[in-house]
């Protein structure tokens, strides 16, 4: 019979169990192989497989350009208020700075409204003994923690709150486009269909 009290006692010792997510142990003694596997499969793909402008193999590329227009389909947003018009502007190309506010812009910015909007009326009479409302929202919020944590270990649980942030922003931007209005209204569009958007989105997790 062990003497550990942990042992003894039926508990386990903060030492006897390693809270590491499942990902890490199998990736991170691997992780700088892989790493390095990548840039040099991409190096080599680059020498004997060069890219080319889209609809003209057998042609070199020009700059970036060529390359985001071979691999993505950009439908250019319309400008809901042109900040800085200039009639003898000449055409903006694919990456251009100007200032505008577009369509995706507007209607994130009515997306971010609403989910700021639910979310201080949903915490606004948060109460020591809850209703059926809070229950509802402390239920929902610790399913969505349970399962970042399932996911990512106990590490996860300080990006919760960003998490949730983006779940009820992505998800409230994909069903605006449900909305009868914005099939009608060139200046109402879902910001999820805008790939600015979602490299925005992109940075920021990242980041």
């Amino acid at each position: 019979m062990s003497s550990d009290p942990d042992v003894v006692s039926g508990t386990v010792g903060p030492a006897a169990v390693e809270t590491v997510p499942i990902w890490r142990r199998l990736i991170g003694p691997y992780a700088w192989r892989l790493i390095l596997a990548i840039v040099v499969l991409d190096v080599l793909a680059f020498m004997f497989v060069p890219p080319f402008p889209k609809d003209a193999p057998g042609q070199s590329i020009t700059g970036i350009a060529d390359l985001i227009n071979a691999n993505l389909e950009i439908p250019a947003p319309v400008v809901v208020l042109d900040l800085a018009p200039d009639p003898n502007a000449a055409a903006p190309g694919l990456v251009s700075f100007h200032p505008s506010i577009s369509a995706p812009i507007l209607t994130t910015w009515l997306v971010m409204a609403l989910v700021l909007l639910v979310g201080y009326l949903s915490t606004r009479r948060m109460a020591d003994i809850p209703g059926r409302y809070q229950n509802f929202i402390e239920l929902t919020f610790e399913k969505l923690e349970d399962w970042a944590v399932s996911l990512g270990g106990i590490g996860a649980r300080k990006h919760i709150p960003v998490f949730v942030a983006f779940f009820l922003f992505i998800l409230v931007s994909n069903w605006s486009g449900l909305i009868p209005i914005f099939g009608k209204f060139e200046e109402l569009r879902a910001p999820t269909s805008d790939v600015n958007v979602t490299f925005g989105l992109a940075i920021v997790v990242f980041i």
